[in-house]
């Protein structure tokens, strides 16, 4: 038989001959189970959880982790590996409900519980590196810290226990175990736990399953695919059987009003959590103590978050002990009336019970130790509570607003009353302490009004700030409330920021101990306390400390050296005492308060009935807040020697009449020295001050004029003036050259006259003379720059201003809301306006701008509506934004080529409709154009059209949408330029644009035309789109001594030499460009063309071009027939008289050596003419009137003219005299004004067949070449 120290041997051994498997954590992961095993894995519905559980043990190789993503922290993880003594038992590894199978991997640090299942086995021991390792109590082991890989052995032996013959009796339902179906069947058990599967029919539930005997019956799932998985720890009765009874029911579970979430982890965590309740419920409600799911009971632990949240007609409810937690706001905002909560609870997460408003009364049980942060926030009716002795800790404002709350008792584990715990309990009488309390937080009692009286615990050693405060409004009528008297402990020593501010009541405070500082408005408007005994510990008082309290007296106690701000202010003071043996201050028999070596007078008493005062001579300074606020002091001598003032040291004193600075003082730099000191109207200032450099020093007095004086040289401070109402007249020195400061006369309205010194050069500081009443301003020669910014603003009764020639800057808004301002003119050195200059100058009807100027900022000229004409300058840049917004009157704007920057809604509200952007914008902000005033901002502007010519590249947008989103906008654009074109499918059906008119646009002429001085010649420019009402075209020439044109693009030459004609659309923004040469007229006088004769014109121009040639030297013969060879010789001069080599033509009726030989040629060739047949030309025959027509309009057809115009000829009594082929040439020459009638007396005809005369074709051939070239 082998000994104990074999086995140990033996099992030693077999641990350390295992293999080793692969593995990872979650901290644990799962990895690819070992190849090699063959045993199938066991489904996780079925395994015992509940079998024996080991912890790990350490290797020393940590774990190849897979390549991490760089992006991330790199994790470590470690490997654990079981090996087991018999390998047909098909055993696993669990963390949680999770098969790990034989491995898996845990993350480097973290913490791991594994247990081992083996059906039909036990573990008999888990050895690692050949040691056993302790199971937990439930059989759980827990590894802390892991940073190494484990292996381990587990040695399993068959399993003890009873066995037992299962009898499963189902009623709609199927019952498998290990797959087989045991359905009313007998299923034979080896003993411990056994697991099985229900089935139930889709649309069923389980109703029931019990055991008999009466044992556990535990689901581990939830239902999947109609099953369900259960365990039961078998303990058959004496014959070995146990029964279990299975009933499936047709619906669905009800548990109404409430609903759970249910916890499925094994014996000791298979609970219940109320999640919610429905809201409609009403009345009482008692939460069982377990809810049957899926058949079997699950205990009710827990009401989770918000789980009777707006539950408002539920009004009574009952909690089984066997609830242990509250979860967050899970009672609040309910109608509860009362409630019973369970003995066992143990936590209650924060807000829980909040605005419980109808909760009265309430005792919580002796198992909760801690009251979580405002537990029973606003629960307003809540009366009674009963705390538990074993309380440790209350919260952070837990009963805050508890306003029926009339008496609490802290029990005696509990020392510390954090912030804000029984803030705004107003019904709060009496509060008792039995433990050893050291902290109240601060505000912990704030607003207790009904707080008279309370026994502070000796062991307190703090006092938080606002601790009994007390608030009340501005409106408040009754004020009384808050503690009346306070015996403050003797380990207290300080009180805190505004303790008892506002304790109206108190009248008696007691010092115990040592308390050194009493810190800022500790006792603020305590209006009771008349009289209080500082000890001797105080060496410091606090700003405000015992501001507006009724202290008539105070004893400076012997270790005080400092006293803050306004520490007395507002108080019944009528006198300082000080200990003898301070050495910090000293109080005469007048009792007011000076340093010890009475150097500087520190304060006033406030309450003082004196209404003059005499400060003592050798004083050098009067302290901060000195005689702030004083009621009766109307005058205030101070002596030669004060060299020195603190902050508000004379501020707010409604009587003060007279004071005059001594002389010597050369700065005054404190802040709100004589503030809102209204009935100031003499004040004497020194001439030995330099600079005013504090803030607010003289506001709002009621001086009624100021002239500084001569050796003043700066003023640097804020405000120094302002709000002086009666002041109506300054004078500043003259040997000032600059003003630093900001807002000194602002809000000075009765301020009418204002002397700036001649020597000033540089205002920097801004709002210096705003609100005032200046009527004129005259601004000194030698100013260069104002840099400030508003520095006249709203001066509403400036209606002339005079600006120096030198001046290079004005500020931003330096003239805005000066609404009597009607024109003003702009030095030429100005090469910039600033932001808002003239902004709501509602009057402003004339400005000139300098040609300097760049750049014109944002909302220069907004608001001024007046505004109607305005040239901006060549050199101007930019426009920024809104900068002529609101300018209703003005309705067009030239914008200069150079431009280069359009602010958003630049034009935005003006009267202003069409916009013609020059090719060098690059900028465009959002909507300049096109938006109107709406109620609540701009809005889209569609009771108007709008038009916008954009002459070069697409502008960079810089606003959402760069346009006014909207279908009456029309915008135009080069029709050639590809930065529009590339992006114009965007610009049409982009999700911003696609409202807007886009339209490309261009504009071309002929290259060059000649023209015969003393003639015209019509010049047709092509449009795109044609026809475009937006589209109006312009005409200029740029020499009108050489051509003029009028507004129909007639050019008239005047003078032989060279011109160019230009025709624009859009304001300029599209052109094109013809050259004109005039020549000199050359044409012959004819004795047979007099200058009255109405074909005198057509002659002289036919002939100074070279078409026609006199019948003699003095003779044209108007009158002569002109032949068809004539008609195609004029025709081919016209043409140049191009070569006809090597061309024939079929008439044989023509002479080719005759003078029309050549022309007959071209004509036929080019399809000009026909012939009377085939073969005959009829060169000599007189051509007929639509011969002629005919003749010509296939010649225009052949120089591609226009001959689309159409002319009515049925308006001509002859029209049916016109032979077929002749009167689509007729109605086009009507139609072109080619022909206008033969006339005939007073009706005009055509003629058809008529003879056409020399004179008449002279006269067709002049307009075909003026109107079509």
């Amino acid at each position: 038989m082998k000994t104990g120290k074999q086995i140990w041997c033996f099992l030693l051994a077999l641990a350390l001959i295992l293999g080793l498997l692969p593995a990872t954590v979650q901290p644990v992961r799962a990895v690819e189970a070992d190849q090699s095993a063959t045993e199938p894995i066991v489904d996780l519905k079925t395994v015992d959880h509940s079998d024996d559980v080991y912890t790990a043990m350490e290797t020393e190789e940590p774990a190849q982790v897979p390549e991490a993503d760089s992006s991330k922290e790199e994790k470590t993880f470690y490997k654990f590996s079981f090996s087991f003594s018999i390998q047909s038992a098909n055993a696993r590894v669990f963390v949680g409900d999770e098969d790990m199978g034989t491995s898996f991997e845990v993350e480097e640090g973290s913490d791991v519980t594994f247990r081992i299942v083996a059906r039909g086995y036990k573990v008999g021991a888990l050895l690692s590196e050949g040691r056993p390792r302790q199971p937990n109590e439930d059989g759980s082991y827990t590894i802390t810290n892991v940073h190494s890989n484990r292996s381990f052995t587990v040695m399993l032996a068959k399993a003890e226990g009873k066995g037992a013959e299962v009898n499963f009796r189902c009623t709609n339902a199927k019952v498998t175990v290990d797959d087989v179906d045991y359905t009313g069947g007998t299923y034979s058990h080896p003993g411990g736990r056994l697991r099985f599967v229900v089935e139930v029919p889709e649309g069923y539930y389980v109703q029931s399953i019990t055991a008999t005997p009466d044992q556990d019956v535990l689901c581990s799932s939830e239902i999947q695919n109609q099953k369900l998985w259960y365990a039961v720890d078998i303990e058959p009765d004496n014959e070995g059987r146990v029964v279990i009874d299975i009933v499936a029911a047709e619906g669905t579970e009800d548990t109404w009003p409430l609903e759970y979430q249910y916890s499925m982890n094994g014996p000791s965590m298979t609970y219940a959590t109320v999640k919610a309740c429905d809201p409609t419920y009403e009345g009482t409600l008692e939460i069982p103590e377990a809810v049957i799911h899926n058949g079997v009971p699950f205990p009710v632990q827990g009401i989770g978050e918000y789980a009777f949240i707006e539950c408002y007609t539920l009004t009574e409810l009952t909690m089984p002990d066997t609830v242990i937690s509250i979860g967050y706001m899970a009672l609040s905002y309910t109608g509860l009336r009362h409630i019973r909560l369970s003995e066992n609870l143990q936590s209650m997460d924060e807000e829980c019970f909040f605005k419980c408003i109808f909760l009265e009364e309430l005792t919580l049980p002796e198992s909760l130790k801690v009251i979580p942060e405002r537990a029973f926030d606003s629960c307003y009716s809540l009366r009674t509570v009963v705390l538990p002795d074993g309380l440790q800790s209350i919260g952070e404002h837990a009963f805050w607003s508890c306003y029926d709350l009339s008496e609490i008792t802290i029990p005696a584990g509990v020392t510390d009353i954090a912030a804000g715990t029984f803030m705004g309990c107003r019904s709060l009488t009496k509060v008792t302490f039995l433990g050893p309390v050291t902290s109240i937080g601060e505000n912990a009692f704030y607003n207790t009004r009904s707080l008279k009286h309370i026994d502070l615990p000796d062991s307190l050693t703090s006092l938080g700030s606002g601790a009994f405060s007390q608030w009340y409004g501005d409106a408040a009528i009754d004020r009384s409330g808050g503690l009346e008297e306070i015996a403050l402990p003797v380990g207290l020593t300080k009180i805190e920021e505004e303790t008892f501010e506002g304790c109206y009541d108190l009248s008696s405070v007691t010092f115990l101990g040592k308390v050194t500082h009493i810190e800022n408005n500790a006792f603020h408007n305590t209006i009771s306390l008349q009289e209080i005994n500082l000890p001797d510990s105080v060496c410091s008082i606090g700003k405000a400390a015992f501001l507006g309290s009724g202290l008539q007296r105070i004893l400076l106690p012997r270790d005080c050296t400092d006293i803050g701000e306004r520490a007395f202010t507002s108080s019944a003071l009528k006198a300082f005492e000080v200990d003898p043996g301070n050495t910090a201050f000293q109080a005469g028999d007048d009792g007011v308060l000076y340093s010890r070596d009475g150097k500087q007078l520190v304060l006033y008493p406030y309450s003082r009935q004196e209404a003059a005062y005499t400060v003592r001579p050798g004083t050098v300074g009067i302290g901060a807040y000195a005689f702030y606020g004083v009621r009766n002091l109307e005058r205030i001598i101070l002596p030669d020697s004060l060299r020195e003032i603190g902050d508000y040291a004379f501020a707010e004193q409604p009587k003060l009449k007279e004071v005059a600075l001594p002389e010597g003082l050369e700065d005054i730099s404190s802040n709100f020295t004589f503030y809102h000191c209204s009935s100031l109207i003499e004040l004497s200032i020194p001439s030995t001050l330099r600079d005013i450099s504090g803030s607010y020093v003289f506001s709002g007095i009621g001086i009624t004029e100021l002239v500084l004086p001569a050796g003043l040289q700066d003023i640097s401070g804020d405000n120094i003036f302002s709000s002086c109402k009666n002041l109506n007249k300054v004078s500043l020195p003259d040997g000032m050259k600059e003003i630093n400061g900001n807002n000194i006369f602002s809000y000075c309205n009765a301020l009418y006259s204002l002397e700036l010194p001649k020597d000033l050069e540089l205002i920097c500081g801004s709002w210096n003379f705003a609100y005032t009443s200046i009527e004129k301003l005259v601004l000194p020669s030698a100013l260069q720059e104002i840099q400030g910014a508003t520095n006249f603003y709203a001066c509403e009764k400036l209606s002339e201003v005079l600006l120096p020639d030198g001046l290079r800057i004005l500020g931003d808004g330096s003239f805005g809301s000066c609404t009597s301002l009607k024109r003003i003119q702009l030095p030429a050195s100005l090469a910039r306006l600033n932001s808002r200059t003239f902004s709501g100058c509602s009057e402003l009807r004339h400005i000139e701008i300098p040609e300097k100027v760049t750049s014109i900022e944002n909302g220069c000229f907004a608001g001024c509506e007046n505004l109607k004409e305005l040239e901006l300058p060549v050199e101007l840049q930019t426009i920024g934004d809104y900068c002529f917004e609101g300018c209703n009157g003005l309705e067009a704007i030239k914008l200069p080529l150079g431009l280069q920057s359009i602010g958003s809604y630049a034009f935005a509200c003006t009267g202003i409709r069409e916009l013609s952007v020059p090719q060098t914008v690059t900028s465009w902000g959002d909507c300049p154009i096109g938006v109107a005033e709406g109620d609540r901002g701009y809005v889209l502007d569609t009771n108007q059209t709008y038009v916008i010519y954009f002459a070069g590249d697409l502008p960079e947008w810089e606003g959402v949408y760069g346009l006014p989103n909207m279908t009456n906008l029309y915008c135009y654009f080069p029709g050639d330029n590809t930065t529009w074109t590339e992006n114009l499918r965007y610009l049409m059906d982009g999700p911003a644009f696609f409202r807007v008119h886009w339209l490309a646009t261009d504009v071309t002429l002929p290259e060059s035309v000649e023209l015969i001085a003393g003639f015209g010649k019509q010049l047709t420019a092509q449009v795109r789109p044609a026809d475009d009402p937006n589209l109006a075209l312009t005409w200029t020439s740029s020499d009108e001594t050489v051509v003029q044109v009028d507004e129909t693009g007639m050019c008239t030459g005047i003078a032989p030499g060279t011109a160019v004609i230009t025709a624009s659309a859009g304001g300029g923004a599209y052109s094109a460009q013809c050259q004109v040469t005039v020549l000199e007229n050359s044409a012959p006088h004819y004795e047979d063309v007099p200058e009255s004769a109405w074909y005198y014109e057509a002659v002289q121009y036919t002939s100074a071009h070279g078409l026609f040639q006199g019948m003699t030297e003095t003779k044209f013969g108007p009158n002569l027939t002109m032949t068809r060879g004539m008609l195609v010789t004029v025709l081919y001069r016209m043409e140049g008289e191009p070569a006809v080599e090597g061309q024939t033509h079929p008439f044989t009726d023509v002479d080719a050596s005759r003078y029309y030989g050549d022309a007959i040629t071209w004509a036929a060739n080019s399809g000009v003419v026909n012939g009377m047949t085939d073969t005959r030309f009829a060169p000599e025959a007189a051509v007929t009137r639509e011969q002629m027509v005919t003749i010509l309009y296939r010649y225009a057809k052949l120089k591609d003219a226009d001959v689309t115009a159409k002319g009515d000829l049925e308006s001509f009594p002859d029209h049916d005299q016109v032979k077929p082929y002749a009167r689509d040439a007729f109605s086009w020459a009507v139609g072109a004004g080619i022909i206008q009638g033969d006339s005939n007396g007073s009706v005009a005809t055509l003629s058809p067949r008529n003879s056409a005369t020399r004179a008449q074709v002279a006269a067709v051939l002049m307009r075909y070449l003026e109107q079509l070239g």
